[in-house]
């Protein structure tokens, strides 16, 4: 009988003391997963772009209305669902002869609503977009001195797409609020259109553009 009944004690206080543990590492858990402004990560990205301008005076010297061009992207995450980004590219046109040339500088500083996880992360974008460009154009095929144009168009780019995480890079942070180093590796999708003559509005060179980009990103 005492020995039935001390098993049953036994048992008693094995279970207390496995749901105990139980609960405290879950509680554990909870609390090294950061929520809302505790999350803090930087992120730096490098891609390509591809772009296709409204412009027709683009595509009839240039023969082309579009262009491919690397990027580079930095962007500051202090919230579990928000972001400050900033992007620049470069791009530049010629025509075939080399007389006429034409250099793109985009750049967009704005930011991003996320969602997901750190395994599928859509997200959303609005930004100021800015895009620097100069030409040198020879009017005539007896042109000796090009007309150079410069110039800057101010508009507002928006896009939308996913980051894809990936384990290329091994995790060695420590705690989720001490990272150490690169964390994270993650591929990076998205389409969006930037818009500088909205509805017709608007003088000049019309870099209206719809654009898709693919790169990755790391995660610090």
């Amino acid at each position: 009988m005492q020995i039935n009944l001390w098993r049953t004690v036994q048992s008693v206080v094995q279970g207390t003391l496995l749901s105990v543990g139980l609960c405290f590492a879950v509680k554990a858990e909870a609390q090294e997963t950061p929520k809302g402004f505790e999350v803090q990560e930087f992120r730096i990205g490098v891609g390509v772009s591809a772009e296709r301008w409204a412009e027709d005076a683009i595509a009839t010297i240039y023969e082309k209305n579009g262009k491919i061009f690397p990027t580079l992207s930095m962007s500051y995450r202090f919230h579990e669902h928000l972001s400050l980004d900033a992007s620049a590219g470069t791009g530049r046109l010629t025509t075939e002869n080399q007389r006429n040339e034409m250099q793109l500088l985009p750049i967009t500083v704005g930011a991003s609503l996320l969602f997901g996880n750190r395994h599928r992360e859509p997200f959303v974008s609005v930004a100021a977009g800015f895009v620097q460009f100069s030409e040198k154009l020879l009017p005539y095929y007896t042109s000796e001195y090009s007309n150079n144009t410069y110039g800057t168009k101010f508009g507002v780019d928006t896009k939308a797409g996913v980051r894809i995480g990936t384990s290329m890079l091994p995790n060695k942070t420590q705690h989720p609020r001490q990272p150490q180093g690169p964390s994270q590796l993650d591929l990076e999708i998205a389409m969006g259109y930037r818009v500088h003559q909205a509805f017709g509005v608007g003088t000049g060179l019309n870099l209206n553009a719809f654009h898709s980009s693919v790169g990755v990103n790391i995660r610090f």
